[in-house]
């Protein structure tokens, strides 16, 4: 902030208000006062958790299980029921994680094993460590290279 604007808001913070300004300010307290007792009713209104279609709001708990608040609406964006939720009539348990309704929960049947994903340490750590060990190989190779064209005498 400029030297000169600093001084001149200082000055006026420092003067005495004119009864017309006072008034003008207690006014202006006294309306957003009024706003924000007309918002928290609003905010507050929700008392018990939604079901699908119901209007709700971005907070926990907005929403029945396993419902989730999706653009103010209590939805399954996903369009199927996810683990350990309780199936929905016109809902599908997701296929995708191999879910399937048992006792009005969708869960993996207890015979049916999820496929590998790939992810997670091999059990043939034998080969995992061949590999390093070769990547580490070429790497000191391209170094004893590099510094082999670097040199002049060689």
């Amino acid at each position: 902030m400029e030297t000169q604007r600093f001084d001149a808001l200082a000055r006026e913070l420092g003067t005495r208000a004119h009864r017309r300004d006072v008034i003008k300010w207690i006014g202006a307290a006294a309306l957003g006062a009024i706003g924000v007792s007309r918002i928290a009713p609003t905010v507050a209104a929700q008392t018990s958790p939604g079901t699908f279609g119901d209007p709700c709001e971005l907070v926990e708990g907005s929403c029945q299980a396993p419902f989730t608040c999706f653009e103010a609406i209590c939805d399954l964006p996903r369009g199927c029921v996810g683990a350990d939720q309780p199936c929905v009539d016109g809902f599908p348990c997701c296929d995708d994680e191999g879910l399937m309704c048992i006792n009005g929960i969708c869960t993996v049947p207890a015979n049916t094993s999820l496929p590998a994903t790939g992810v997670g340490i091999p059990h043939d750590t034998e080969r995992v460590v061949s590999l390093a060990l070769a990547a580490a190989a070429v790497l000191v190779a391209g170094r004893l290279i590099r510094n082999g064209d670097q040199d002049p005498e060689r």
